[in-house]
């Protein structure tokens, strides 16, 4: 007679194969979906900065007399410290 183990059935993990493939092959997919998503919002975050540079900039030369120098027109707060 046949030891009792060996009498027995192969246990039937596909499912759970394929669920672990699914866990390694879904993570790094999650991670570049993400990724891609923080990029798109950083050149977005970098063009509202631009625009919003630009736009000072304008509003600052409006706001300057013609025949000052930026220097000149600069508040003393505007101005860098050199400590």
């Amino acid at each position: 007679m046949l030891p009792l183990p060996l009498l027995q059935e192969t246990a039937d993990t596909v499912g759970y194969m394929l669920f672990g493939y699914a866990v390694l092959l879904g993570l790094p997919a999650l991670y570049i979906v993400s990724w891609f998503m923080r990029r798109r919002n950083l050149e977005r975050d970098l063009e509202t900065l631009e625009t919003l540079a630009q736009d000072e900039k304008k509003r600052a030369e409006r706001a300057r007399p013609t025949n000052a120098s930026p220097v000149e027109s600069a508040k003393p707060a505007d101005r860098p410290s050199r400590s």
